[in-house]
């Protein structure tokens, strides 16, 4: 039979009230009398019965986490981050990876956080599955996206300044002498994809440079979509200067496709990526790429979402935190003025 309240409390030489306390972690017990109630629920080996707990209190000190492929470093340095912050505030993650991104896989996880009574739940969208969404912020989930954030749906948000970084990357390119620059994205309909789109394009359009539809190109995220695309943009009639990929993973991608081409970079094209990771600087030729704080993402979103499960009344509000990117010049493009 296991050891009960009643046991710790006679053996503590305290109340069953204050035992109780103690274990729902309230701030009402002495320091010293907590002590001496752990001390004696470690000695005889007492486990706190977390579902009746989590009903007392209506809190599960557990939070959902869905995010895209966790093979990705980009998307396991978010997932550390926002686990070591959980961890400080005595939070655990129930960690979703929606590989492929897709709407029914990202349904299916959403159910089962839901199921499992977490207190919160942080996402990267894929922009689908909006009604249920709605449905979940009105029953009184708490919600805050990163990555990517639904329009029309009031809840706070953690993005990078996709436009903005995009848009900075392709001026550089400019300056550097590159015309014919191609775009490698992610997969179209994707929020984080649309705007590096539309930053490419705005840098090319107020510098007067016609945007050449044959060098732009929409795949996943992944090394293989990387290689596919710039396998074929490579081979055609007219190839471009310089390759600007929407990730890190579709920029080796294309690495992998010069070098099964004999075609050297920087010396006969360029290539630069959204991103950065430390194999970055090592390999050869070290790649140009537009950095943002990637932990910063999911430090910010934990954040957010702990301060809504602690102030319940706050309600909901449409916020969303922008981190801000920079240019990082390495050897992978070169000056090209004739």
């Amino acid at each position: 039979m296991g050891v009960s309240i009643r046991t710790i409390a006679e053996k503590a030489c305290v109340s069953v009230a204050t035992v109780s306390r103690v274990i729902n972690d309230s701030d009402k017990v002495k320091a010293t009398t907590r002590k001496k109630v752990l001390d004696v629920i470690a000695e005889l080996s007492y486990e706190v019965n977390a579902v009746a707990r989590s009903l007392k209190l209506n809190k599960t000190k557990t939070i959902g986490l869905i995010t895209g492929n966790i093979l990705s470093s980009y998307w396991s340095i978010i997932a550390r981050a926002i686990h070591g912050v959980a961890k400080r505030n005595g939070y655990n993650i129930i960690l979703c990876c929606n590989d492929d991104e897709t709407p029914e896989e990202e349904l299916n996880y959403l159910a089962v956080l839901k199921s499992s009574r977490v207190d919160g739940i942080i996402l990267s969208p894929t922009q689908k599955n909006v009604s249920y969404i709605k449905d979940l912020i009105h029953s009184g989930m708490k919600i805050v996206f990163i990555d990517r954030m639904i329009e029309d749906i009031a809840c706070e948000a953690v993005l990078i300044d996709d436009e903005a970084g995009a848009y900075k990357g392709v001026n550089y390119l400019i300056q550097q002498g590159y015309r014919r620059i191609a775009f490698i994205n992610g997969p179209r309909g994707i929020l984080t994809a649309e705007e590096r789109l539309k930053g490419y394009r705005r840098a090319l359009h107020e510098l007067g440079i016609s945007a050449d539809e044959r060098f732009i190109r929409s795949g996943t995220w992944k090394k293989e979509s990387g290689e596919q695309l710039a396998d074929e943009m490579l081979r055609g009639s007219v190839v471009p200067d310089v390759i600007f990929t929407a990730n890190v993973e579709l920029a080796l991608g294309v690495l992998l496709i010069a070098r099964k081409l004999k075609i050297r970079i920087p010396e006969e094209i360029g290539l630069m990526a959204f991103s950065d990771y430390e194999w970055t600087t090592i390999i050869d030729p070290p790649l140009t790429v537009v950095d943002f704080p990637i932990s910063e993402i999911g430090e910010k979103g934990i954040e957010l979402l702990l301060n809504k499960i602690e102030n319940p009344s706050k309600g909901n509000k449409k916020k969303v935190i922008k981190v801000e990117t920079e240019i990082k010049v390495r050897g992978s493009t070169r000056s090209v003025h004739h």
